[in-house]
């Protein structure tokens, strides 16, 4: 009858784990950087900016934005196939992704991405 408790009690326990962690890793976002702290050794790590589209080149399966804040500029990747994208050029965007490289040049591959007034 004891073991029986115990088993009730940590299955209920794990549930309750699995669920706070759930909602706990939706509310969880990167810390907000300048474009001029992204560096070779945050590759592959995500990170959350913000800035003004200078430019925006479009080919068959992404979007290429060239961003810029006050600090620096960085290319911004967005895969059309994960994101609806309809900012103008001039937009201020938030933008949440993970840096990578490309052709030795540092750039953001956008998880998320949203316009601000």
């Amino acid at each position: 009858m004891r073991t029986n408790a115990l088993l009730k009690i940590s299955l209920a326990t794990a549930i309750v784990g699995l669920i706070l962690l759930f909602f706990l890793s939706e509310r969880l976002e990167p810390k907000l950087i300048s474009i001029s702290q992204i560096d070779e050794r945050m590759l592959d790590s995500y990170v959350k900016v913000m800035g003004k589209i200078n430019s925006v080149r479009e080919t068959e399966g992404l979007y290429i934005l060239d961003l810029q804040d006050s600090s620096s500029r960085i290319d911004v990747v967005v895969f059309k196939q994960n994101q609806k994208f309809n900012f103008p050029k001039g937009q201020q965007v938030e933008v949440i992704g993970k840096v990578s490289e490309f052709r030795f040049k540092l750039q953001i591959e956008a998880t998320g991405i949203r316009g601000l007034s």
